[in-house]
């Protein structure tokens, strides 16, 4: 699908410019054999992190897996390719939507801070991209629900846990693709994950993008109308 239709369909949804949804999943495995304290999560159990983007339609454009899980969201974005590479992949004002957990940057748009004094429109524009960037939760149910290996690798080697989440992924798109889809393959429950991550936690707010600041105070006055 061409990325002006994925933007459509997202600014039908409320969210212009919007070509993606960025977010993180724990995938459980067994305590490895090698530092293990360093791939235990914040949800108290051993695990690999997992970063996806996808699209409108739950599409992967984007994957990267691997990093252990005590690893902060906004890190294992500031070491992937997405990140490297951003001033190719996102042209003019194009963006991909996260949640709190993740910096804001011109190509990345996050929810205002809520100090508890958000001006009406930064609500709104909270609440929509909170609606919008459900596209990715139901990607990840998606994803766990229809390869039922992810819900625990019991492995001892990273490399090769890496390499099944990994070919999950690619399975996932690849039945997608060709319209292979059922409601029932969603999961359940996964209660791995929230909708509550910690602010940014490796950036520096001091070192704000002016540019990404703007850019967000723009689109909510657009959603406001």
């Amino acid at each position: 699908m061409e990325m002006r239709e994925i933007a459509q369909s997202f600014e039908d949804g409320g969210m212009p410019g919007t070509i993606g949804a960025i977010d993180g999943t724990f995938i459980k495995i067994k305590a490895p054999s090698v530092d293990p304290e360093s791939y235990n999560c914040r949800k108290k159990f051993y695990a690999l992190q997992l970063q996806i983007v996808c699209d409108n339609n739950m599409v992967l454009t984007d994957v990267l897996a691997g990093w252990p899980g005590s690893v902060h969201d906004s890190r294992v974005l500031r070491n992937s390719s997405l990140f490297a590479t951003s001033g190719n992949k996102f042209p003019g004002d194009y963006h991909i939507i996260g949640d709190g957990g993740y910096p804001l940057l011109r190509w990345l748009m996050t929810p205002f801070r809520n100090n508890g004094h958000l001006l009406p429109n930064q609500l709104l524009f909270n609440n929509t991209l909170s609606s919008v960037r459900q596209i990715v939760e139901r990607t990840i149910s998606l994803l766990k629900g229809r390869w039922r290996k992810l819900s625990y690798l019991n492995h001892l080697c990273i490399k090769l846990m890496t390499k099944i989440v990994m070919g999950a992924c690619v399975l996932h798109n690849f039945t997608l693709l060709h319209d292979d889809f059922d409601e029932s393959y969603f999961l359940d429950d996964d209660d791995d994950d929230d909708d509550n991550d910690n602010d940014d936690d490796g950036h520096d707010s001091t070192c704000r993008d002016r540019t990404a600041e703007l850019k967000r105070q723009h689109l909510s006055n657009i959603i406001v109308g």
